[in-house]
Order: structure tokens, then sequence, then C-alpha cells
């Protein structure tokens, strides 16, 4: 008596598997709703269009919906879906052009790595900048972790973290080389 009730349970089981498939399978997405004659289609930006380079290193999405582009050797800019700001060593207080990754700490700051060390420009478009003052810091990555410490790579020079209190330098011979 009892196979009978659990195969009577298995089929259950299998209704309603099939019933949450179907429904789910229904739902409506967002992409669905998008008007076709613009759907799919994409909008390519160059330097005509006012940017400060055609080559871009990286892209992050900050916490206002900006998109963020590194051009190497032609500063930063975002683009808040309308418009493009440009951001280079002169006029603003980017340290360098050569701008290689940036990525925004959870107060909304955006930290940019330069060849030449971290250009942050806080939330209320305050800039600050951090360089080694003994050695050369060339950026090659940065990651914000989710507990708020800022992790950079660099090309010769290790990694340098910031859990709160400063930068910190760590330099091993096997890991000198940080790409991501």
């Amino acid at each position: 008596m009892g196979a009978p009730i659990a195969m009577k349970h298995q089929n259950h089981a299998l209704c309603v598997a099939m019933i949450l498939l179907f429904i789910y399978a229904c739902e409506r997405n967002n992409y669905d709703l998008l008007d076709p004659s613009t759907a799919g289609k994409m909008t390519l930006y160059t330097t005509a269009d006012g940017l400060p380079g055609n080559e871009i290193r990286d892209i992050e999405l900050d916490s206002k919906n900006n998109l963020w582009f590194t051009f190497p050797g032609h500063g930063t800019a975002t683009f808040n879906g309308t418009s493009w700001t440009t951001y280079t060593a002169s006029p603003s207080q980017l340290l360098s052009n050569a701008v290689t990754v940036l990525d925004e700490t959870g107060s909304g700051a955006i930290v940019i790595g330069t060849s030449d060390g971290l250009s942050i420009l806080s939330a209320s478009n305050v800039w600050s900048s951090y360089t080694d003052p003994l050695v050369s810091m060339n950026v090659s990555a940065i990651k914000v972790a989710s507990n708020g410490w800022v992790w950079v790579g660099t090309q010769s020079q290790g990694f340098y973290l910031n859990t709160g209190s400063g930068f910190v330098k760590t330099l091993s011979t096997r890991y000198s080389n940080i790409n991501t």
C-alpha cells in the first residue's frame, strides 16, 4: 500500500513542477516591453561625439546608473544616458590621462587607477589622490570588496590594500605584477 501512495506524491510533485515551469515561461520580461522600432539598435560613440578617445580599457556602472569608461592616454568619462562628462588631467585633478581601471566605493566615490597612482572623485565631486611616495604606482586593477576594502593591483609593485585606515603595500617577488 506504501508504493501507490509514494507514486501519487511523485505525480503531484511532477504536476506542481510543470505548473510552476509553465507560469515562469509565460512571465513577461522587461525586454518584451521595448519599442520594436528601437529594440536591439546600438549607438556608436567616437571622438567625433566628444569622447576623449576611441580605445576603452574599462567600463563600470555606478550606483546612480551612470556608465564610466577609461580611455588609456585620454582620461575617463561618464555617460548618464543622454550626455557625456569627460575628466582629464587638466582641468580636473586627475593624476594622469593614462587611466586604466576604475571602481566605485560603497560611499559613491569613484576610484580611478592611472599610471601615476590613484585619483578619487568623491560622491560630492571632491578630488583626492594616493601615490606611493617611494615608487611609481602604475595601477592595473582595482576592486572594491563588499566589506568596503579597496584592493589595488599594480604592474610591478604588487598590490595595495585600504581597509579603511589608508593604503598598505604588499610586495612579493612572486606576485609583483597584478593584472586582475
